[in-house]
């Protein structure tokens, strides 16, 4: 029996807005990235051409048994950083938390409402012993928050938008440091 593969090859659009003395200003399209990756039937993602995207990498993750609403689960996934830009591409490991939290109409579409938490941890110190030895050599360590909503739609599975609220923090072995806080959209058309 031979398990279908699904490809991916095509771009990821990034898209930056910035905040300039209390005002949003709209960069528009900041880079498109290429991305080739495939995705086996149980949802595991290998890839093919890694620039980063996509960063998140069995993200989301649904159960195997029915779940009502308030109910919750929990799954690994990996998440890909390039922080400075300079294409040192950094994977670390995220154990997310989900809660079905209701159901609404998205798009026209009935959707499924999931919250998502989890932690940024990299590097070693108290509670955090990881590091990717392919990634960015002079990432010391990483910590922050994340708390994101997805809209999942009820009869393909698709994940529409997720909205990610990030707090995070990296530190660079020359004590550097770059923090993101803000919100990450993330559209997606099938």
């Amino acid at each position: 029996v031979c398990s279908p593969i699904w490809v991916y090859d095509g771009l990821f659009y990034v898209e930056q807005d910035t905040v300039h003395m209390a005002r949003a200003i709209d960069s528009g399209i900041h880079d498109a990235i290429t991305s080739v990756f495939k995705i086996d039937e149980q949802g595991g993602m290998t890839m093919l051409e890694d620039n980063g995207y996509p960063s998140f990498r069995g993200f989301p993750s649904f159960p195997k048994k029915e779940i009502s609403i308030g109910d919750f689960w929990e799954a690994k996934a990996i998440r890909a950083v390039d922080p400075t830009g300079q294409g040192l591409i950094t994977r670390m490991p995220i154990y997310i938390q989900y809660t079905l939290t209701g159901t609404r109409e998205f798009n026209e579409s009935p959707v499924y409402v999931i919250k998502a938490v989890w932690a940024t941890r990299y590097g070693y110190g108290i509670g955090v012993s990881y590091e990717d030895f392919d990634g960015d050599p002079n990432l010391k360590s990483a910590s922050g928050k994340h708390d994101a909503t997805l809209y999942v739609d009820m009869v393909t599975g698709a994940a529409l938008l997720i909205r990610d609220t990030v707090d995070e923090t990296f530190v660079y072995k020359d004590g550097s440091k770059i923090a993101y806080k803000g919100t990450i959209s993330l559209f997606t058309d099938y």
